[in-house]
């Protein structure tokens, strides 16, 4: 359920897998997008026709947001322990969600405190229309969406961005034609902002 890759830089990325993934599937891309941060990868404990995420749906396919709201509680609790156990420190933590990790992670932020500071979130899904009364200053987001992609409309990634503003994140976005699968130009453009990001770290 949990991976932990140490390292002596002070960054931590927090890997969140997609439906039907591990917490092993993350680590190449992280590899790639910041070869020298510490890793800490955190599986889903839900499990739907036999495929692991990290909330529920209802019985008629919508987002369970009751769910959704146990299942936030249980994993920034995790991450706050885990992070801890490592003498990590939360501010230079930075979430890398792919699918349904990049929406527990959206859900978490726009709701409640979280034991991390940034967030790369690969299709994510605003899993509910509202607006966030958070208060996500000094907090950058970075959100990808494919213009193909069956599980998120247009509008509906248009709907968190929109979220994120609402709630004062620094919010960069990157489309492509493409659908849910990640591709390597979005990688490259993740790979640029997070380098962009750790640089603004050390100065």
């Amino acid at each position: 359920m949990t991976i932990y890759d140490p390292s002596t830089s002070t960054t931590t990325l927090i890997l969140l897998h997609g439906t039907g993934g591990s917490e092993r599937d993350l680590i190449p891309i992280a590899k790639f997008l910041a070869p020298q941060a510490a890793r800490l990868a955190i599986g889903g404990r839900v499990v739907e026709n036999e495929q692991s995420r990290y909330f529920a749906h209802t019985a008629t396919g919508g987002f369970d947001l009751a769910d959704a709201k146990r299942q936030a509680t249980w994993l920034t609790t995790e991450i706050t322990a885990q992070l801890a156990a490592h003498h990590r420190d939360p501010q230079h933590a930075i979430v890398l969600g792919y699918s349904n990790g990049a929406n527990i992670a959206a859900y978490a932020m726009l709701h409640q405190p979280v034991p991390w500071r940034d967030a790369m979130l690969l299709h994510p899904v605003s899993i509910e229309a509202f607006h966030p009364r958070r208060r996500l200053f000094n907090t950058r987001v970075w959100l990808t969406h494919g213009a193909g992609d069956p599980y998120s409309t247009k509008e509906n990634f248009t709907q968190l961005q929109t979220q994120f503003t609402q709630a004062f994140a620094a919010v960069a976005t990157y489309s492509h034609r493409r659908g849910h699968a990640l591709i390597q130009a979005e990688l490259n453009a993740t790979k640029r902002w997070l380098q962009t990001i750790l640089e603004e770290e050390v100065q």
